[in-house]
């Protein structure tokens, strides 16, 4: 009798245990989205043995099927856990398919463009939130641009024609800018152009590490919401705030030295260059530039850094 009682016990805890694994395992993967052939894709590998019911409660239909390829929760194995991954999967979480494509994944440029409008609207027409708003400023330069951009072109700050006409780079250097990008068989209506702070600072001096700092939040914004490849750095001051210099450079920082290197910003590649301003007074300079203009679109059409 008592081997009996025993055995019962046991089949009894056997069952409940593959009723527990069945239900988790719907209750977790089933109803968001996973499906049984999928979580077998990502564990099935490293799974050797299934729940397996009892004929007596065996259902037809799906409730069978996914039984059969729920895995077994046992010490060695975290029903959570995705092989090789050290960390487990939490309930809801989706198996994602990895895009082969460069860099991030993009959005929707519709959605950015609302989005950016939102920001341009949250940011105002009369911000005043650093000292640049009562130094003589006329317009807010929020940015312009395609939404979708591969590329993003970051200067300093807005000029005296800029801050006329409220758009960025439209004076002598930006039409510079624009020419080379034509140049390289480029259009500027494919980028996006915006500056670190949004108001001018009086004549055109470089802007101050508070201006920056406030101002430079809603520049970081902008990038995070259009998500490009490359972000292109336009001088010394835009090379040093998107690099986390916000002040004195280190010892032997400059463009000269540094322009055409690549690292990470923000899940972009950041690749900087000279201000269309020094061009202007340094023409033998622009070859290099266009040499810099056509590796930053190489970067965003797939090509490996150097």
């Amino acid at each position: 009798m008592a081997g009996d009682e025993s055995s019962g016990r046991n089949a009894i805890l056997s069952l409940l245990g593959s009723i527990k694994a069945l239900v988790m395992f719907e209750s977790e993967n089933c109803l968001h989205g996973v499906t049984p052939s999928v979580w077998d894709d990502r564990v099935g590998a490293q799974v050797k043995h299934r729940v397996e019911l009892p004929d007596a409660i065996q259902k037809p239909g799906s409730v069978k099927a996914a039984a059969r390829q729920a895995p077994v929760i046992s010490p060695s194995l975290n029903l959570f856990d995705a092989p090789g991954s050290g960390a487990g999967l939490r309930a809801g979480t989706p198996v994602v398919e990895k895009k082969s494509h460069p860099g991030r994944e993009r959005p929707d440029p519709e959605k950015t463009a609302a989005s950016l409008e939102a920001l341009r609207l949250e940011i105002g027409e009369n911000c005043r939130r650093c000292p640049l708003a009562g130094l003589g400023r006329k317009r807010v330069v929020f940015g312009v641009g395609n939404p979708g951009a591969d590329v993003v072109f970051v200067g300093e700050g807005p000029g005296e024609d800029e801050d006329r006409q409220g758009e960025p780079f439209v004076g002598k250097a930006g039409q510079l800018l624009t020419r080379m990008i034509v140049k390289i068989g480029r259009k500027r209506n494919e980028v996006y152009i915006c500056n670190i702070v949004k108001c001018r600072p009086p004549g055109n001096r470089e802007p101050a590490v508070e201006e920056k700092k406030i101002c430079g939040k809603f520049l970081e914004r902008q990038i995070d919401l259009i998500k490009p490849r490359v972000v292109v750095a336009l001088g010394k001051t835009a090379a040093m705030y998107l690099k986390g210099m916000f002040d004195v450079p280190p010892a032997g920082f400059s463009i000269g030295k540094h322009r055409g290197s690549v690292e990470d910003y923000r899940g972009s590649m950041l690749l900087l260059t000279y201000h269309p301003s020094y061009l202007l007074r340094s023409p033998s300079a622009s070859g290099m530039v266009e040499d810099d203009l056509k590796k930053a679109f190489s970067l965003a059409a797939g090509d490996r850094p150097a």
